[in-house]
């Protein structure tokens, strides 16, 4: 039992790498590298923004 699971383990895992490769693994990389960078910088402009308008609308700032 043991023996064909790790059969099948192994034959789902080429069978994954087999589409990874054709699909590109490189691209696919690129592509999620790429998402994420965009959504990192949108969240430290919104941080940056939301701590600016906190400081700039501070009564306190401008006296």
């Amino acid at each position: 039992m043991l023996f064909e699971n790790s059969i099948v383990c192994h034959v789902f895992y080429a069978m994954a790498l087999e589409a990874a490769h054709d699909f590109g693994c490189v691209w696919f990389l690129g592509f999620v590298l790429f998402w994420f960078a965009w959504l990192s910088l949108f969240w430290g402009l919104g941080w940056a923004w939301s701590g600016f308008l906190d400081c700039c609308t501070d009564v306190g700032f401008w006296l």
